[in-house]
């Protein structure tokens, strides 16, 4: 599904980044009374929203997944986009941007997104690199 909302002009100049947005489906129970995890859907709930990632960078480990310490928000990245753009906890965002370093890498939200700042109509969320997802047989 594409975005809805009105992107400002400095939006416009910030947002030069785009990525697609996979959301995580229902805790199902099987027959056996066992609970499956919710993996990712497949199918992106969102694709071609405008942001901007903002890399950070772990120098003292090398590696791309062992580049971030996890527990260290210095070391994470960040994803800015449109404050009301649908954005929650334990998203997966593909980058999709063309020509960028990091085309076609897996993002994970890490935590709920908070506004950046209210009048510029943004938010903000830390993100760790992941591996392409298991999917949602």
């Amino acid at each position: 599904m594409p975005y809805s909302y009105e992107l400002t002009d400095v939006q416009l100049e910030f947002f030069v980044h785009t990525c697609s947005i996979f959301r995580k489906g229902a805790i199902t129970v099987d027959a056996g009374r066992r609970v499956k995890k919710n993996a990712l859907d497949p199918t992106p709930e969102y694709t071609g929203i405008p942001c901007r990632f903002v890399p950070m960078s772990e120098v003292t480990v090398t590696g791309e997944l062992g580049r971030q310490t996890y527990d260290i928000v210095q070391t994470m990245d960040l994803i800015r986009m449109h404050s009301e753009q649908d954005l929650r906890e334990g998203d997966c965002l593909l980058n999709t941007t063309v020509g960028h370093p990091d085309e076609g890498k897996y993002f994970q939200l890490q935590g709920e997104p908070w506004f950046h700042t209210i009048t510029a109509y943004t938010l903000e969320a830390y993100t760790k690199r992941s591996l392409k997802p298991p999917w949602r047989a």
